[in-house]
């Protein structure tokens, strides 16, 4: 929130801009009326606010309005994720509101981003694959031919909604380079950089210098070690057999040629094991 004196008329002015958008109303981004009203009630400050109120000011020719994959696998009935997402994109009215927001951003000046979502050919030869990736790549969801080919492109699930290239097709709007789903890999490295160098280098020096066999030692409840003997992290002959002397009442458990995080990579083999261990 902010200070009411410094920047109410800019903030006031902006939502106006964005009023009927964010809350999926039936309201147009021209002219007033009570619907319109009743949607800016929503974003009014709230008599009494728990909080007390920042100094935040809001440039809007500092923002930007980035929309993820509006394309036609997507959007469109006859896009192939449809019979996946097409409930929730009609329930919340997607398409009309992104129209709205694409329009209501042109109008205010607004940088307008696209992140599509586009498979190439060797995208489909990853070992690895979360189970989105599995489903996207199955049924050829945002399939193209190449990065630097229009061939087939035109008119294929890949392509833009034919509702929003007047937005995205001004010669204005900024084209991202192309993402795709988070597959173990890209989470992995999403989770290291959640945290700063530091803090990693003091993970790493308490977990691999500090004795744990006294706690190994009073441990009594049946327990079952697992690792893979291909873990290039943590080497499988200073670890696993080493603990499962010291519990008292432990199953030791190796998987050939697995990695160290075989419970992501290989969880339709560590699972079922995992399962029968908890039932015994």
């Amino acid at each position: 929130m902010h200070d009411d004196h410094c920047c109410n008329s800019q903030r006031r002015s902006f939502l106006k801009t964005f009023a009927g958008v964010a809350a999926a109303s039936a309201v147009t981004v021209a002219g007033a009326s009570t619907a319109q009203a009743a949607t800016m009630d929503a974003y009014a400050d709230p008599a009494n606010p728990a909080l007390e109120k920042g100094n935040m000011k809001l440039d809007p020719s500092r923002a930007a309005l980035v929309v993820i994959d509006p394309q036609i696998d997507f959007m469109s009935p006859a896009g192939r994720a449809w019979p996946v997402v097409g409930e929730s994109v009609t329930e919340h009215n997607v398409v009309p509101n992104l129209s709205r927001l694409f329009q209501a951003a042109k109008a205010a000046g607004i940088v307008v981003a696209i992140s599509p979502h586009h498979y190439y050919p060797w995208d489909h030869d990853w070992k690895i694959q979360g189970p989105l990736e599995i489903f996207q790549h199955q049924v050829g969801i945002f399939d193209r031919k190449g990065p630097y080919t229009l061939d087939g492109f035109r008119g294929s699930g890949a392509d833009f909604l034919p509702e929003f290239k007047q937005y995205i097709e001004d010669g204005k709007t900024i084209i991202c380079s192309p993402h795709k789903l988070y597959g173990p890999q890209q989470n992995w490295w999403r989770q290291g950089m959640m945290g700063g160098a530091k803090a990693h280098y003091d993970g790493i020096e308490a977990f691999s210098e500090t004795d744990f066999t006294e706690d190994l030692n009073t441990i009594e409840v049946p327990t079952l070690v697992m690792h893979g003997d291909d873990d290039q992290i943590v080497p499988i002959a200073d670890s696993a057999p080493l603990s499962a002397k010291l519990l008292k009442n432990s199953t030791l458990k190796i998987y050939k040629n697995l990695p160290h995080g075989m419970c992501t990579t290989h969880a339709d083999v560590v699972n079922p094991d995992l399962l029968a261990f908890v039932k015994a």
